[in-house]
């Protein structure tokens, strides 16, 4: 059976027992209580430092942050002269402001002091800023006030007013200068400009009232003070202004000479008038020519005399030309080629008096009834033939209708209007009957056609249209114009036959 071996059989030797000595207390409860107090209140102490900083440090950042936003709204300040005063007015105040709030004195004279050194170096360079700003405000003023000075004296035509307005302008740079406005650079910058300024005035003015005599002293140099560019460019602007001036003066001329010549005109056409008159009525003399004879024309002489030589214009004149005339004298003015025509021999006296009187019904508004223009125009269009068969005498015709209608309407004054519209259809159905059968014959010429003996004669003819227009010769629009004559020719010669 096996022996577990002692511990001293595996050679292990027990431990001596350790006496520990039990500690003594250098100091009582009472002592260590009081340095555990005193470490604490050293401890408060330092919090409170601490505190005291960090309330310093706020209030000198608050403050700060305060006076420069005042410091941005003084630069667009303009009032530069109390800038500084109210800068001192503001840092006081928020000294105060935020001194009150600080509890420890010593953050407080640490605020006082650091904020103190951060107002004084701003107030310091805002009294520079202020300064020079107001200098460059005054010194602006001046510039200003010499600018007005400039342009006053410009204007001023007296030599010695323009004289003593400019000595004004020298004293005010001379009292910018002793003021300190202007330093001794800019004084004498501002009298280069200052006389610069007046000598623009001068040339201006010059060249406004004379452009001539300004460019002679441009190029004579008398206007001191201007660059030699700038006198370059004053010639360009006064030889511009001399052509200007010389074409609005040949304007005027030409305005003038065209008022004297219309003046001259329209004396002459009066008396050209009144010779007129005096030719239809037999008193023509050459008495009055020769009394005249500055004023008229030429050609009104030569016909004049011509006039008295053959006693009148006595011939038949063209029939064509006064047909002409008097179908535009349905609505237009044709006096002046009527005379014209006259003085040609080529219509006579009756006709020219007809033409001339009706011309002037025309221009007078209202002197014609509107049923006697109205029949005019009527009677007018539809005597117009189609114009492939155009009658060499289709306008003598016309004019001979026009004309038949208004001697009626003159003889009938006081006729009413639809009496009036009856009598002008009643020309046009005569006048057509006779025309019709004047195109009826020149279409048989045309064609080689017989010339029709009657009634029957006509559906041949109308049968002659449709074979034309089915071979292309006429077209629609003018086989429906001669189909329309052919039907008033029926209706003619149907009465000519009742008559």
């Amino acid at each position: 059976m096996s022996i577990i071996p002692s511990s001293t059989g595996l050679g292990l030797v027990a431990p001596e027992p350790v006496n520990t000595p039990t500690p003594q207390l250098d100091v009582t409860p009472l002592q260590q209580l009081k340095r555990v107090g005193d470490a604490t209140t050293d401890l408060i102490r330092d919090v409170r430092d601490n505190r005291a900083e960090l309330e310093g440090t706020r209030a000198i950042s608050a403050a700060t942050n305060e006076l420069n936003i005042f410091l941005g709204e003084l630069e667009n300040d303009k009032d530069y002269g109390t800038q500084v005063e109210r800068y001192q007015e503001r840092v006081q105040s928020v000294v105060e402001s935020y001194s009150g709030q600080i509890q420890s004195d010593t953050a407080r004279q640490r605020f006082e002091t650091e904020f103190g050194q951060v107002a004084l170096d701003q107030g310091i360079k805002l009294q520079s800023s202020s300064l020079t700003k107001d200098l460059e405000e005054q010194a602006g003023m001046v510039r200003l006030n010499l600018e007005q000075i400039s342009s006053q004296s410009g204007n001023t035509v007296d030599p010695e007013a323009r004289d003593k307005i400019r000595r004004t302008g020298y004293s005010e740079i001379k009292r910018a200068h002793e003021r300190g406005i202007l330093d001794d650079l800019e004084a004498a910058e501002a009298i280069a400009d200052f006389m610069e300024d007046n000598a623009k005035a001068d040339v201006r003015r010059d060249i406004r009232m004379n452009p001539a005599n300004a460019l002679k002293n441009l190029l004579d140099g008398k206007y001191q003070g201007l660059s030699a560019e700038d006198g370059q460019l004053w010639q360009e602007r006064a030889v511009r202004a001399q052509e200007a001036e010389d074409r609005a003066a040949l304007a005027k001329q030409a305005r003038l000479e065209k008022t004297v010549e219309d003046a001259t005109k329209k004396h002459a056409d009066a008396l050209s008038r009144e010779g007129d008159l005096l030719l239809r009525e037999g008193n023509l003399t050459e008495d009055w020519i020769e009394q005249n004879i500055e004023i008229l024309s030429e050609e009104d002489r030569r016909y004049f005399y011509r006039s008295l030589d053959a006693g009148a214009n006595s011939g038949k004149g063209d029939p064509e030309i006064y047909s002409d005339l008097r179908l535009r004298a349905v609505t237009e003015d044709v006096s002046q080629e009527a005379r014209l025509q006259l003085q040609n021999g080529l219509i006579t006296e009756s006709q020219f008096d007809k033409l001339v009187s009706k011309s002037e019904a025309n221009s007078i508004a209202g002197s014609i009834p509107n049923s006697v223009v109205r029949g005019e125009r009527l009677i007018k269009n539809a005597l117009e033939p189609p114009a492939n068969f155009t009658d060499p005498l289709k306008r003598i015709r016309q004019a001979e209708a026009v004309d038949t209608f208004y001697e009626w309407v003159q003889n009938n004054p006081d006729a009413p209007e639809d009496q009036i519209e009856a009598r002008a259809d009643k020309i046009i159905t005569e006048f057509s009957a006779a025309q019709t059968r004047n195109i009826l014959r020149e279409m048989r010429r045309k064609t080689n056609m017989p010339a029709p003996a009657d009634k029957p004669e006509l559906q041949e003819q109308q049968i002659e249209i449709a074979r034309q227009l089915d071979a292309g010769e006429i077209n629609a629009e003018q086989a429906a114009a001669a189909a329309a004559l052919l039907q008033q020719a029926e209706q003619a010669f149907n009465n000519d036959a009742i008559q």
